[in-house]
């Protein structure tokens, strides 16, 4: 075996060591720090230990030459050049969840159930009591034409669901701008002032998108206030925080701005009910959870167990800027 041979097979040695003792643990850090799910933090992985290969095999010598803490530092900085490449590339691309088509109106015609003519009222829905007279049909066979009809046109599930999850964004985003106006809340960087009347204008528009279906009632009544062109609604943050996670209980924005609503109300319970629910998703986001415990222990008057909380979090991931950002202002404060 040549020298060369002999460094490289000494190098992936070391190589394996640090993929069995030190790789693991490192991108766990990763994951929870930079909210990577676990299943794409494993996709990824191969990745990771080809780089780190390639790296062991065309600079054995240096490798071999450097001491075990550097060596290590090394490796870690491609692992994280790595994954930096993989999340730049996820970033860029479209999202999954896209608005589903509509049947293609050349065939509407052929779709089309038969349903009895329609009493109008004077915002143009159906008036269901008087149309039902006048048929002379059971209100609950008229729904259920109205429903295959909805069907047909292109109103399903999918359908719903990408529309619901918009109602539920512009619920929270609206919520969270008169928070921020009203000076409820803390933010650790700049962000774009509030535009309150642009999220208004938001949900004015979705109002129109949910058909008059039972299953559409819950999201209908959270949007009712914005039906009308001047909205005089006055129901607070949290009141519409509620409504958004009750839309959509695996939403994570709107549980932490929830979480939020009820710090700027000081009540500690309902802000811990909030966080235990942003806890019970899957990949929620670790340096907010870790944020909002300590500031629930400051609601309860227990300073020190949050400095506490926060200086030992600060230690377990020293890279964390936020954990750090805030721990300086609490302890100066």
């Amino acid at each position: 075996m040549s020298r060369t041979e002999s460094d490289r097979s000494a190098a992936l040695k070391l190589l394996s060591h640090f993929q069995r003792r030190v790789l693991p643990g490192a991108l766990r850090r990763i994951a929870n720090w930079k909210g990577i799910p676990r299943p794409l933090m494993r996709d990824w992985l191969d990745d990771v230990l080809q780089e780190l290969a390639v790296d062991g095999l065309e600079h054995p010598t240096a490798i071999l030459g450097m001491p075990e803490r550097e060596r290590h530092a090394r490796w870690m900085r491609l692992a994280e050049k790595v994954i930096y490449r993989h999340r730049r590339h996820l970033a860029q691309q479209h999202p999954t969840t896209e608005k589903p088509a509509l049947p293609d109106s050349s065939s509407l015609d052929e779709l089309m159930v038969r349903i009895p003519p329609l009493v109008a009222l004077n915002n143009g829905r159906a008036n269901i009591t008087a149309s039902v007279r006048a048929a002379g049909i059971a209100r609950r066979d008229l729904r259920g034409q109205l429903d295959v009809l909805a069907t047909q046109l292109g109103w399903d599930s999918e359908q719903q669901k990408f529309w619901q999850a918009r109602a539920v964004e512009a619920l929270t985003g609206l919520a969270a701008d008169l928070l921020r106006k009203q000076g409820a809340v803390r933010l650790l960087k700049q962000l774009p002032t509030p535009d309150v009347d642009r999220r208004q204008a938001r949900l004015r528009r979705l109002t129109g998108r949910f058909p008059m279906q039972p299953s559409t009632k819950q999201v209908r009544r959270a949007l009712r206030p914005w039906s009308r062109s001047r909205c005089s609604y006055k129901a607070t943050p949290r009141t519409m925080l509620e409504q958004a996670v009750a839309l959509q209980p695996d939403s994570i924005p709107a549980w932490l701005w929830l979480f939020e609503a009820c710090c700027s109300e000081r009540d500690p319970s309902a802000a811990l009910r909030a966080l235990r629910a942003v806890r019970m998703i899957h990949d929620a986001p670790l340096t907010a959870v870790v944020l909002a415990r300590a500031r629930i222990l400051e609601l309860r008057g227990t300073m020190n167990a949050a400095i506490h909380l926060l200086r030992r979090n600060a230690k377990r991931w020293p890279r964390n800027a936020e954990i750090r950002q805030v721990l300086a202002i609490a302890t100066t404060s």
